[in-house]
């Protein structure tokens, strides 16, 4: 995974996983070849601020080598 998965949360940054595709032409995962490495955590950002308040919170975090993504513009995921 290049990103981590909003709905299911085994599949997180970093995992690598097994797929076919099913009779709908999707890709459903199989089995899980290899768990993520990062430490995962989601958190709901309060409507009051933007994302861009939490700039320097981003900037902490990708000092010690963690990353961020936010989904659905309320939804922040971090994994370091």
């Amino acid at each position: 995974m290049n990103e981590n998965d909003l709905v299911n949360f085994q599949l997180s940054k970093g995992t690598e996983f097994e797929t076919r595709l099913n009779k709908e032409g999707y890709h459903e995962v199989v089995k899980i070849l290899k768990e993520s490495e990062f430490v995962t955590r989601r958190f709901l950002l309060p409507r009051e601020y933007k994302i861009s308040d939490y700039r320097f919170l981003v900037d902490e975090l990708r000092s010690y080598g963690g990353y961020w993504q936010v989904d659905l513009g309320g939804t922040i995921t971090i994994y370091f």
